[in-house]
Parts: structure tokens; sequence; C-alpha cells
């Protein structure tokens, strides 16, 4: 990967922060799955930056400090949008709807209790 791609990774990287930050909307819960989805683009293309041979010359021109805070804008509206994420399933239980939530081998609670049920009444 030549220095122009490496750079071209950050740009893609900063620009997918910067999306989020446009279409943040803490009150509908498919815009923060649309966020999530945009910070893992810009993770992909922070680790393919990361990754890149031309990293090594990278650190001349300032690219990595540009790296370095990139990753900390992306961890923290990580944070940001696994709170928000929460607080929606948090409410969802709170308000009695099991539907968010899933076992471990992916059943909802609903699919997993009623045939126990059923074998209880028998």
């Amino acid at each position: 990967m030549s220095q122009a791609s490496a750079m071209a990774c950050l740009e893609r990287a900063r620009s997918s922060i910067r999306h989020v930050l446009n279409d943040w909307d803490a009150a509908s819960l498919a815009r923060m799955e649309e966020c999530r989805a945009l910070l893992e683009v810009a993770v992909g293309e922070l680790r393919a930056f990361e990754a890149s041979p031309a990293r090594d010359a990278s650190a001349a021109n300032g690219l990595d400090s540009t790296a370095r805070q990139l990753k900390r804008d992306i961890v923290t509206l990580m944070r940001v949008v696994d709170a928000g994420s929460a607080f929606y399933r948090g409410l969802a239980l709170r308000l009695g709807s099991s539907a968010p939530s899933y076992t471990a081998s992916g059943h909802s609670p609903e699919e997993v209790s009623s045939p126990a049920r059923v074998a209880i009444q028998v």
C-alpha cells in the first residue's frame, strides 16, 4: 500500500466518523445501528492503515498521530453507541418485551420457555 493509499484509508475513517456525528440520533435505535455500521467501516479502514507497509514512513508525515486520534474518537463513539443500545435493551426489558434478548443458542426466551411449559403441564 502506498503512502497515498494509507492517507486515503485515514480519510475514509475520518469521513465515517463525521457521518456518525452528523447522523447520530439517540431517539432512534435504527439510526444507532447505522452509526454502529459506520464505526465498523472506520475500524476497518484504520486496521488497513495499520497493516500497510507505508505506515513506517507515515510517522514522519504525522499520520500516526492522526491515526491515534481517530482511534480515540472511534472508541469514544463506540461507547456512546453501546450505551444507547444498552438503554434500549433495558427499556425493552423494563416494559416487558423480551424480543431483543436471546439465549446463547440464538433463541428468544419465548421459544425456549414455551416447550418447557407444555412439558410441565402434561
